[in-house]
């Protein structure tokens, strides 16, 4: 088979995107899509091998899956062996623990499916430190190619058929992924699922296959294949420059990258091998780069997330992205150097020895993973102390998830005494956020011998009209509860309303700086409502609810923005001590300050307006900089809720100025 240079080059635009992407988000805010780019290649790649041995009565599953087994395997077991030696050392309890349960789904290529199930979002927090992240795309291509040769090779039967069949599957795929990851105009369906599960993303190879079957021709002209190779890096670049993790992807979002992959693919064949583009694809740089492309792509990811460690955030500084790509890419060149290229030498390694070496190498890696996994990550490496402080931060809020749940039941959640009958003049409404205080406040109403009704849906803002991001579920979820709780207390006697939320990112939809994520992105469900920007919106839904709730004659209570570390502090805190450093908060009270002096000014002339009492948590938990400790205890359980002994130490200043409002008989009646 005739070596395309270009294609390397390409390949190195695919890793090049990718990496940069991870290292300097802001830089090159698109640059996921390298890994689109890939899927296309892949594709391509593997299709036309196997054609070729199909028109010659060649095929061979087994050979087929020897040349994945050389291709992929060798480096990937070696990645996770030394990160399984790193993280010994430098893993807090939690990322070895989730470092385990990955490795053993890496290893069976259901790492994308285990994503799906445990983190919940690419782009969330938590996803940023997980060091096998990266893998899902390989259980993709795998998936893909437990299926592909085996379809292809029946199709080979019927050769008037095999690219239509596969054209209509195709279509079917992409318009799953259209419903899955949504539009600009309409919902997404399962977002996560659809980044993640091969259903939504076989439409990518399937693509490159139908390259490699002729289903597009051949550029009859070298001008054609400049004009075909201009477009398609043209919509390459597009694409890693103005796509965001807002972008509904993949979807309608990944065809531009995937049609100019297939663009700059068509233009570099036979015909086109003297196109511009084609040519300079296939610079000694380029090529380098695409030679060792599936290595750095293998190791540039856990030493970011070993960086963002370092660093207590998960935006590493640029001084250290940049030297943990350098670094990635040396033990890139190691890898392909030492690892990749002796095991594709058959002369060294037979098919039996390979297969040898998969079955043994992947068996001791799983029962390295699953022995991680049933060691939680073996938290004996940290001391006592450690261990107990940070044990301390999940116990005891597990009442506040069974709060939401009850509330999505249609049940009502009621925290403080027990005692029958339960009534309150309190009423707890919020977010993510409020269910971080309820264990403060439950105790703080048992020690007096008071209740109150609490409603809290995490990414759920107290403001009846809004319409989250999410599923349809998570939607309909989200408006049905804040209008059963807005018709509840215009039904009701006075009361005291505590509204709980994250209201700046609501406001505003800009994340913590050292915050990963996707915008938190809300709009008016009214459609009278739709031309205005989110700031807007956010202030005609507040003041609404605000005037109905005045004319109930409820007082009103806003509890402003705790203080958003922009780290993990449960994590912080064992790094720092695995480390040898200090533990200190990384937020100084003239940063939050300054961050939330927008919303601060928002809410304040609200509280004017409307004669509500705004409480700022930052009095109290904010002197020269924000505290993330009080005593032997952190106050937070990740970057921005507090923990269970952060509501017991805000809730009873918190609650001050209430106290006498909150009549002692509320828990009798």
């Amino acid at each position: 088979m005739l070596y395309r240079r270009d294609i390397d080059g390409l390949r190195a635009i695919a890793v090049g995107a990718v990496v940069i992407n991870h290292a300097l988000p802001d830089f090159l805010p698109g640059g996921f899509v390298g890994v689109d780019i890939f899927f296309v290649l892949s594709g391509f790649l593997i299709t036309r091998i196997l054609a070729g041995e199909l028109d010659g009565k060649r095929f061979s599953l087994l050979v087929f899956y020897e040349r994945r087994a050389r291709r992929i395997l060798p480096a990937l077991f070696a990645l996770i062996l030394v990160w399984a030696a790193i993280g010994w050392a430098m893993f807090p309890p939690d990322v070895y623990h989730a470092f385990g349960k990955s490795a053993v789904t890496t290893i069976l290529f259901a790492s994308n499916l285990w994503f799906w199930h445990a983190t919940g979002d690419y782009f969330a927090l938590g996803s940023q430190m997980e060091p096998l992240l990266h893998t899902w795309s390989l259980g993709v291509e795998e998936q893909f190619y437990l299926i592909f040769p085996l379809l292809l090779a029946a199709l080979w039967r019927f050769p008037g058929s095999r690219v239509k069949v596969l054209w209509a599957l195709v279509f079917a795929s992409f318009f799953l992924s259209v419903w899955g990851a949504g539009t600009p105009v309409s919902v997404a369906a399962a977002p996560v699922w659809t980044f993640f599960w091969l259903p939504a993303r076989a439409w990518e190879l399937g693509l490159g296959a139908l390259l490699a079957l002729g289903a597009l021709g051949a550029p009859r002209t070298c001008r054609a294949a400049n004009l075909a190779g201009w477009g398609g890096l043209a919509a390459v670049l597009a694409s890693t420059a103005l796509l965001t993790e807002a972008s509904p992807f993949p979807g309608l979002g990944a065809l531009p990258v995937c049609l100019g992959t297939v663009a700059l693919l068509w233009a570099g064949g036979e015909t086109g091998r003297g196109a511009t583009v084609s040519r300079g694809l296939g610079m000694p740089l380029l090529v380098g780069i695409g030679l060792i492309s599936y290595s750095l792509y293998l190791w540039h990811w856990p030493l970011l997330v070993l960086a963002r460690l370092y660093s207590v955030s998960v935006i590493v500084p640029a001084p250290l992205a940049l030297a943990s790509v350098l670094f990635a890419a040396l033990a890139a060149w190691a890898s392909w150097r030492w690892i990749e290229t002796p095991f594709r030498d058959r002369r060294r390694f037979s098919q039996g020895r390979v297969f040898l070496f998969s079955a043994g190498g992947g068996g001791v890696l799983i029962g390295i993973g699953l022995a991680l996994h049933m060691a939680q990550g073996v938290g004996e490496r940290i001391p006592a102390g450690i261990k107990e402080v940070y044990a301390r931060v999940f116990d005891g809020d597990e009442f506040a998830i069974d709060c939401m749940n009850a509330a999505k039941q249609g049940e009502e959640c009621w925290i403080g005494t027990t005692k029958e009958p339960l009534w309150s003049d309190l009423v707890v409404w919020g977010d993510s956020h409020g269910m971080s205080v309820l264990p403060g406040l439950d105790t703080w109403l048992s020690d007096r011998s008071l209740s109150a009704r609490a409603l809290v849906n995490d990414g759920c803002p107290p403001l009846p009209g809004i319409v989250r991001q999410g599923t349809a579920r998570e939607i309909a979820d989200c408006m049905a509860l804040n209008e059963q709780m807005l018709q509840w207390l215009e039904e009701s006697a006075p009361k005291i309303v505590v509204l709980v939320s994250r209201w700046r990112i609501v406001r505003s939809s800009r994340r913590t700086p050292g915050e990963s994520g996707k915008p938190m992105l809300f709009r008016a469900k009214h459609p009278e409502l739709s031309d205005l920007g989110q700031a807007e919106v956010f202030d005609r839904l507040l003041d609404d609810l605000l005037i109905r709730l005045g004319k109930a004659g409820h007082q009103i209570v806003i509890v402003e923005n705790v203080p958003e570390i922009g780290a993990h502090v449960p994590q912080a805190m064992v790094v720092a001590d695995l480390w040898g450093r200090t533990l200190k908060s990384p937020l100084t009270t003239a940063d939050h300050l300054d961050r939330t002096a927008e919303i601060h000014q928002v809410l304040r002339d609200f509280s004017e307006r409307h004669g509500i009492i705004l409480r700022d948590p930052a009095q109290l938990l904010c002197q020269e900089r924000c505290a993330i400790r009080h005593g032997d205890d952190l106050l937070y359980k990740d970057d921005d809720h507090l923990s269970v002994a952060g509501a017991h130490l805000l809730v009873p200043w918190l609650m001050e100025p209430l106290e006498s409002l909150i009549s002692p008989e509320s828990a009798g009646r």
